[in-house]
């Protein structure tokens, strides 16, 4: 319940579903308004399941944001994770440097950075999220060795210009953070109205 493995060299790892915002256009709107995720019960076949995949290589935590988490507690999924030798990657998905970049401090950072290598995914979709307290953020994880990559969704009439996504990406940049992906939305119940059609993404 815990553990998806659709791709042969990466699993992606739900360690909860909480969130410090419900962003709109999210599609795991049903899941995080379900019952609550029982992780401690399940981590344990989801660390034997990994044991014997050898074939993954990376493990990707996801959620939710697996940053609403204790230090406490991710050092210790960090932990099991590193000792399974398999296991060369770990990537976070988190939202929190644009949700509550204030939860990235240095004792976070720190943590994070002993577990290297490690890479974390952020998810700026518009320029105007990269406030001060961001780009603090940011720096925290970057000043410590962590990779930082980004993930966006093209929404209409939020980010759907080219003006809008030069400056995303190029400003991102200047803060030590790659472009990943951008998304086309999911289809996900009252969305509709932020999706574009794929030739207008692809232009």
């Amino acid at each position: 319940p815990i553990l998806v493995h659709r791709y042969g060299s990466r699993a992606l790892l739900f360690p909860t579903l909480r969130c410090p915002m419900f962003c709109r256009y999210c599609f795991r709107k049903a899941a995080i308004n379900g019952s609550p995720l029982r992780f401690r019960t399940h981590f344990a076949d989801a660390k034997e399941y990994l044991k014997n995949h050898v074939e993954i290589r990376e493990v990707i935590l996801s959620g939710g944001d697996p940053l609403m988490l204790s230090d406490a507690r991710l050092a210790e999924i960090l932990a099991a994770l590193r000792q399974i030798a398999h296991i060369k990657l770990i990537r976070i998905h988190s939202r929190l440097p644009v949700t509550l970049p204030m939860r990235i401090d240095a004792d976070l950072a720190h943590l994070l950075s002993s577990f290297r290598p490690l890479h974390l995914v952020t998810h700026f979709n518009h320029p105007r999220e990269l406030t001060v307290e961001a780009r603090k953020a940011l720096r925290a994880l970057s000043d410590v060795g962590i990779t930082l990559f980004n993930q966006a969704v093209l929404l209409r009439g939020v980010n759907d210009t080219e003006a809008v996504q030069i400056a995303l990406w190029q400003t991102l940049a200047e803060h030590q953070v790659v472009g990943y992906y951008l998304h086309h939305l999911d289809p996900a119940p009252g969305t509709h109205h932020f999706r574009l059609s794929l030739q207008e993404g692809l232009k």
